[in-house]
């Protein structure tokens, strides 16, 4: 909880306008307390901050749970004025790529129910989709998409594709998150390549020792790092920003 709330002040800190309260892996019979909690937290900060809120794990399924479950968010995010979007499952499922199915009439009816008492949608990881994909979640009534996992692999592949230049560093720092095991949350039981392990669990340890000897390699080489960076994730935002018509 500390840690959690530490995350909160420091993401308002720094600009953040919007936070989102997730307390998907928190006991069902203590949610609504941690949740609180938090929110509590993120408005002493700042009593104006936009927030999203989410009770429900992301597993692709069981989205007949979801439409009772979205009762009780529902009824918790009346207490507060600030919370903007409630977060729930369509039937995707982000690992390496996206594995999962996307259920166009539940989701419309979750959509239905959440618009029905004054909030907005927003879907628990839509990572790795193609333009079709995401135009469906549009006509579904889908207000919004989380794609944070799939922004932390591009940023580790761009970190990887310009290893040339600090390759011993790199080396280390890939055995280093290799050891944290993360990475089993986020790629199929087939995969046994330790490229794609790396890369989509590098980004929890960004702020590690290894990480800043890269960073500061980066910065006294003036590698073209932020560049590639900022042309990579605009690659993938494009993509999201096409399928809503922005």
């Amino acid at each position: 909880m500390a840690r959690c709330k530490n995350t909160i002040t420091q993401d308002i800190d720094n600009g953040f306008d919007l936070i989102h309260i997730d307390v998907s892996r928190v006991e069902t019979g203590t949610q609504s307390f941690i949740a609180a909690s938090l929110i509590e937290t993120a408005l002493k900060r700042d009593k104006n901050i936009a927030l999203e809120f989410g009770s429900e794990d992301n597993t692709g399924t069981n989205l007949k749970d979801t439409l009772t479950t979205v009762d009780g968010q529902i009824q918790f995010a009346k207490q507060y004025e600030n919370i903007v979007f409630l977060v729930n499952q369509t039937g995707s499922l982000t690992k390496h790529t996206q594995v999962g199915i996307f259920n166009d009439e539940l989701s419309r009816q979750i959509a239905e129910k959440i618009h029905r008492s004054g909030f907005l949608f927003k879907e628990h990881n839509a990572d790795y989709l193609n333009l079709q994909q995401v135009k469906l979640r549009k006509q579904a009534g889908i207000d919004a998409i989380n794609i944070a996992p799939q922004l932390g692999y591009t940023h580790s592949y761009v970190l990887n594709k310009l290893s040339y230049n600090y390759k011993y560093e790199l080396d280390q720092f890939k055995e280093y998150v290799l050891e944290k095991n993360y990475w089993k949350k986020w790629v199929t039981d087939s995969v046994n390549d330790d490229e794609i392990k790396f890369l989509v669990s590098a980004h929890y340890f960004f702020n590690s020792e290894y990480a800043r000897i890269i960073t500061d390699i980066i910065a006294h080489k003036k590698i073209p790092f932020t560049d590639m960076l900022y042309d990579e994730v605009s690659i993938v935002l494009d993509q999201y920003r096409l399928g809503y018509g922005d």
